[in-house]
């Protein structure tokens, strides 16, 4: 009967210890080390080919087929950093996209538009920059004007 009580507890601590190490190194891998800061960041119509914003707004006519979330970044650590964007339209959630930038500072451009091509919708757009499981930045726009 000693046998088999020790047997379960051994048991019980290998299988505790396993899961423990497996819990751990999948935080380890989401959780990075080092400061991620979004600089500036700006909704616009379009950038440049070297990646200068243009019309940068928070008021956008219907019609528009697409919008840009534009950003300058600056990351501390020697890797890679995972940045979620999220789109919401009228408080729904719409899309999310998840992007690995580089270790330094940079300029990136996302780019929201619908698949079939027909202007978005007039009402009010936020976008999340999400960093870590937490929203770093948070924006705000309108498209307004005529049409559904």
């Amino acid at each position: 009967m000693l046998r088999k009580v020790f047997f379960l507890i051994c048991l019980f601590l290998f299988c505790f210890t396993l899961c423990g190490c497996g819990v751990l190194s999948k935080w380890r891998s989401y959780y990075y080390t080092g400061e991620f800061q979004i600089e500036e960041a700006y909704v616009c119509s379009d950038v440049t080919e070297e990646l200068t914003p243009i019309n940068i707004s928070n008021r956008f006519e219907y019609g528009i087929e697409k919008v840009c979330l534009f950003f300058k970044y600056r990351y501390s650590d020697g890797g890679t950093a995972l940045l979620r964007i999220r789109w919401y339209y009228e408080g729904v959630f719409v899309f999310q996209n998840s992007y690995y930038l580089e270790s330094g500072e940079g300029k990136r451009a996302f780019y929201f538009f619908l698949s079939s091509g027909k202007p978005l919708p007039k009402g009010i757009y936020e976008i999340r920059m999400m960093f870590k499981g937490k929203v770093i930045k948070s924006l705000l726009f309108e498209i307004t004007g005529g049409g559904s």
